[in-house]
């Protein structure tokens, strides 16, 4: 039986007896399940010549068990209208499924069978090999993950998240099936992972499931523990020229650190600053001036690091005046020009955003597993939207006074050649 750590009428937080920890939450009225299975294990934990490693080994769990070859996998899913895929990020890896509430079970079992028991077989690497370097080479020819590669590669320094997540052509031409598998063995383990199915059916159901198809996932090893990389906060300046661009990137970085659960505060300001900044930017940039169709800011806050980006995408001949645009907002929040209206509409856009999501299986479910993995705190984003609702218009001038500095933006332009 699995060890409740709590029990609700429509919520289960458990572990199972081999580590895995799982949670159940039941929502009447939803006709689908959002299953989220999540490896703490994600690009920087790889050695940089073996960069890719953990995307790679992502599209192995896929190639077949002993029970299933990659083309029934396919057929199994899809034969009941279900949704299944898995992506790679810096401190992770997710596993997820959309299904139909009445066909929960038999997706909790193919999900245990190709974690538990994918066999990584050489002829499988082999094939995969190619199509892994084909989307390598697709992300290079796409501006914006371009630009996204070299924005965090002058935003930090040794940071291993300037690591290519799908690895460089070199590295994925190198890796042995002995890499790929020693990476399978150490972090695929249940200690290491995490499992949410947040929908339509019964908590109790769902755990007897769990239970059923992953009590048997008995994989030594423990959780991925990891330190930040301390990485010095150098401010620069750079231009990338790229054939084949048609227009000019630009972006504001800041750098603030990482995850501390003792900065939720913090964190919830800067989510604010970060939406109102963004509606400022399309105002000034897109709306009065017509200078760029896209003009933004988002606010990224993972385990080991965090960051604020202010970005537009403009022609040539209009870099400058968007980049000064940039800047001077920039500067506005530096100096707490932020408004009461500002303050709630950015607000009521989280409280609101964060209840339309509440209807969304899948995106409940991978938030479970990402707050529990990245932060070790399962329930972070409502903390954090709870806190949200909390500050007033003293706190969010203070933390733009405080964190907000025009002269520590990293800039970084990508042009065409």
């Amino acid at each position: 039986m699995a060890i409740q750590a709590y029990k609700g009428k429509d919520a289960i937080h458990a572990f199972l007896r081999n580590g895995l920890e799982v949670f159940a939450v039941h929502v009447n009225g939803l006709q689908s399940s959002g299953i989220a299975l999540g490896v703490k294990y994600g690009s920087i934990d790889d050695q940089l010549e073996k960069c890719g490693s953990a995307h790679f080994l992502e599209h192995m769990i896929f190639k077949g068990t002993d029970k299933r070859t990659p083309i029934q996998i396919f057929d199994d899913y899809n034969s009941i209208g279900a949704y299944l895929n898995a992506f790679t990020e810096h401190e992770l890896t997710l596993f997820e499924a959309k299904v139909f509430k009445d066909y929960t079970v038999e997706m909790l079992e193919l999900m245990s069978d190709i974690i538990i028991n994918s066999k990584i077989r050489k002829h499988e690497l082999e094939l995969e090999r190619g199509t892994i370097i084909s989307e390598s080479r697709m992300y290079d020819d796409d501006p914006e993950a371009m630009f996204a590669q070299h924005f965090l590669q002058v935003l930090y320094n040794k940071n291993p998240i300037i690591y290519p997540i799908q690895g460089t052509e070199k590295t994925i031409k190198n890796l042995t099936r002995e890499d790929i598998l020693s990476s399978y063995q150490k972090y695929y383990n249940p200690k290491n992972m995490a499992l949410a199915v947040y929908g339509g059916m019964n908590a109790d159901k769902t755990i007897h499931a769990i239970e059923k198809y992953f009590s048997n996932f008995d994989r030594a090893g423990s959780m991925n523990l990891r330190k930040p990389v301390e990485d010095p906060n150098i401010v620069s300046n750079t231009t990338l020229c790229k054939e084949g661009l048609n227009s000019v990137i630009l972006a504001l970085g800041l750098r603030f650190g990482p995850f501390d659960p003792l900065k939720i505060n913090e964190y919830a300001s800067l989510m604010l600053i970060s939406d109102i900044l963004s509606k400022n930017l399309f105002n000034e940039v897109r709306e009065k001036r017509g200078l760029a169709y896209s003009s933004n800011s988002t606010y990224t806050l993972m385990g080991t690091y965090s960051y604020l980006a202010a970005s537009s995408q403009a022609l040539k001949e209009n870099k400058q005046e968007v980049m000064d645009i940039m800047l001077n907002q920039i500067r506005r929040l530096e100096s707490g020009k932020i408004s009461e209206k500002e303050l709630e509409i950015s607000k009521r856009n989280f409280v609101i955003s964060n209840k339309l999501r509440k209807e969304n299986s899948l995106s409940m479910s991978s938030g479970i597993v990402t707050d529990r993995l990245a932060f070790n705190d399962f329930n972070l984003s409502d903390n954090i939207i709870r806190q949200i609702g909390k500050i007033d218009i003293k706190d969010i001038k203070d933390h733009s006074r405080n964190l907000i500095k025009a002269d520590n933006c990293t800039t970084v332009v990508v042009e065409p050649e």
